[in-house]
């Protein structure tokens, strides 16, 4: 089967980075294809079965294009198209998700996203309420504030990237 690996970085460390590389290896090891793409800060030199896209350096294109980025979309339907993969599998897809969704959707491909931690829900991506140091049973949002989870500073630069949830 060839397999399409996506994380937003292409570090090895913190949690997200070692389990796509380890899922990678994993996944050769018993005989899968695996293509890796990923996003990066800067340019690097890009290998055999692995494909990169420079994100944004400016805060307003990274804020415009959080959603969707039409050159990532391009460059991802490109890569798709040339590499038919049978499965994208996304891991850490922050920072740009319906780019590279849509355009595994518009060839058919089936995606997988695994989900590392609580960033979709939670702006302080722990999922703990800090005031009472317990479980967030709430969906996020003013609440983040109000529990006192992020400061002012932090609801208003999420709230910016990300939207009030």
């Amino acid at each position: 089967m060839k397999i399409l690996l996506t994380n937003d970085f292409y570090e090895d460390f913190g949690g997200a980075g070692q389990v796509f590389n380890n899922t990678a290896l994993l996944l050769e090891k018993h005989g899968h294809q695996v293509i890796k793409f990923v996003i990066v800060e800067g340019k690097i030199s890009e290998e055999n079965n692995l494909f990169c896209f420079v994100k944004p350096k400016k805060r307003l294109s990274l804020w415009l294009t959080k959603f969707f980025n039409f050159r990532l979309f391009i460059k991802v339907y490109l890569l798709f198209k040339r590499e038919k993969p049978d499965v994208v599998h996304c891991h850490s897809n922050y920072l740009s998700p319906l780019s590279i969704i849509l355009a595994a959707k518009f060839q058919k491909i089936p995606v997988v996203q695994t989900l590392h931690d609580f960033n979709l829900a939670c702006m302080s991506s722990w999922g703990v309420r800090k005031d009472k140091n317990a479980t967030c049973l709430k969906v996020a949002g003013l609440r983040c504030l109000k529990n006192k989870c992020v400061s002012r500073g932090e609801f208003l630069r999420n709230f910016f990237a990300w939207g009030v949830r």
